[in-house]
């Protein structure tokens, strides 16, 4: 820094106080956190933050012990093993994974090492490559965003989560490459444009097929502990949900290809469980996640989720179930409106509460946990009580009798006998929230009425 100010000229007598400010403001986290800590009265100098900031004389003779120097060994084949030594020795101490970090990205020691693996690879020298795989584990449990930066760049992602590959402890070895080919795919049939984000999803894939498949919870080692990588994904996310949430014709393409014909059943699978994951990313990072749910419903989501939940295929019906619960919890009174005018059009030809009955009807056994979520959401889209007008009451009680919407339940249970299973108890609850809810009386007391001998 001395030699820069002395080239950039200016008066002498000021370089020392830009010496200071210029020394504060390119300290690290911890550095920075240190400062602040010191007396005001004298104000801190130079010298004072240096020592304030650098680790105790037993720290600086371990590190010394440990990389002398931070002097890292040549990138050779016959090398790699006092590498991956000294990358794992470097991670007793934050200071030492810290500085280890900035050497490996000063000196472009990953990329030397990645060209190194594809010789390895192509030479097929399987105990160097398990040492690559072992080293580049060790590189990600450093925990710094200098290295993860290099690590999950375009240039060598695809390289590292091959190496990490090789790690002999793996139970599916290139499982995450297949991954990431999926994941390629539903990129590709999502209407992105925009080179930057392309770029933005490519880094969250990758980086949670890292922290997903490649680095698994292993004994002694939590899930928080790659902090870096959690904080670089959840930021990944929410960047990517700040730009595509405001995007309307992009959700136009979404729901238009979720319910065309031509859409095929892997792809519609991708298609919705992207959806769901994009509409939980929404409500979980921003306050007005309820926007973005109202903005879709605009666009034509109701209609899209019905035709989705009537489908045969039983996960594409069970993450639609998951966007239409997340509808009802933050914004229920937009699937009111939606059931109220289908209840004034009748020759609609199909509607909400209709399909949602011939899920909790038709799921097997083993999807019992839907079931059992479609029941809750029918509960709630029965009960004229959560709409607020008690016109709309009246005309919501009125479209459910009239259309003799309870029906199919009344049938299933008469056919299930008395054989006491899953959709049995389902039912029954059902019919024992409307005989404990008044507001929806006149409901309870047309289904006993109607059906009368099943009762």
């Amino acid at each position: 820094m001395k030699t820069v100010l002395e080239k950039e000229g200016g008066d002498p007598s000021l370089h020392a106080g830009l010496l200071l400010n210029r020394a504060k403001a390119n300290t690290n986290a911890i550095c920075q956190q240190v400062i602040v800590g010191l007396p005001i009265d004298p104000p801190p100098t130079l010298t004072t933050i240096i020592e304030a900031c650098s680790p105790p004389e037993e720290d600086q003779e371990e590190m010394a012990a440990i990389c002398p120097g931070i002097s890292l060994p040549p990138c050779k084949v016959h090398r790699l093993a006092e590498v991956a030594e000294l990358i794992t020795s470097a991670r007793s101490s934050a200071s030492h994974r810290e500085k280890l970090a900035l050497a490996l990205k000063n000196e472009g020691y990953i990329p030397k090492l990645l060209e190194l693996f594809q010789v390895c690879e192509k030479s097929q020298l399987s105990r160097a490559l398990q040492h690559l795989s072992a080293i580049m584990q060790g590189i990600l449990w450093l925990d710094q965003g200098a290295v993860l930066e290099v690590l999950l760049s375009q240039e060598c992602i695809m390289d590292v989560v091959r190496c990490l590959e090789y790690d002999p402890s793996l139970a599916q070895p290139k499982w995450c490459g297949q991954l990431l080919q999926e994941t390629t795919k539903l990129k590709e049939l999502l209407p992105i444009r925009d080179p930057e984000l392309q770029q933005k999803f490519h880094q969250l894939y990758w980086a949670q097929c890292i922290q997903a498949i490649i680095l698994p919870k292993a004994a002694g080692v939590g899930e928080g502990s790659l902090a870096s990588l959690t904080s670089f994904i959840s930021c990944k996310r929410e960047e990517i949900v700040h730009v595509l949430e405001k995007d309307q014709k992009f959700w136009s393409e979404v729901l238009a290809q979720l319910t065309a014909g031509a859409t095929g059943a892997h792809q519609r699978w991708d298609l919705v469980t992207f959806l769901k994951d994009f509409c939980a990313s929404s409500l979980m990072f921003h306050q007005n996640g309820e926007a973005f749910l109202q903005g879709l419903a605009k666009l034509g989501l109701l209609p899209a989720l019905e035709i989705l939940l009537g489908m045969d295929d039983l996960q594409v019906a069970s993450a639609a179930t998951d966007v239409l619960s997340y509808l009802v919890n933050f914004c229920l009174f937009v699937v009111q409106e939606f059931v109220m005018q289908e209840a004034q059009q009748r020759d609609h030809g199909t509607d909400l509460i209709r399909v949602l009955m011939k899920q909790m009807i038709c799921y097997p056994a083993a999807a019992f946990g839907v079931a059992d979520q479609v029941m809750e959401l029918l509960q709630t889209l029965l009960d004229p009580g959560n709409l607020l007008a008690t016109a709309e009451d009246e005309l919501y009680t009125r479209y459910i009798i009239q259309g003799n919407l309870l029906a199919p339940l009344v049938q299933a249970l008469l056919e299930n006998g008395a054989t006491y299973n899953l959709l049995r108890w389902a039912v029954l609850e059902l019919f024992e929230f409307l005989r404990l809810n008044k507001s929806v009386l006149a409901l309870a007391k047309f289904l006993c009425q109607g059906n009368s001998e099943a009762f």
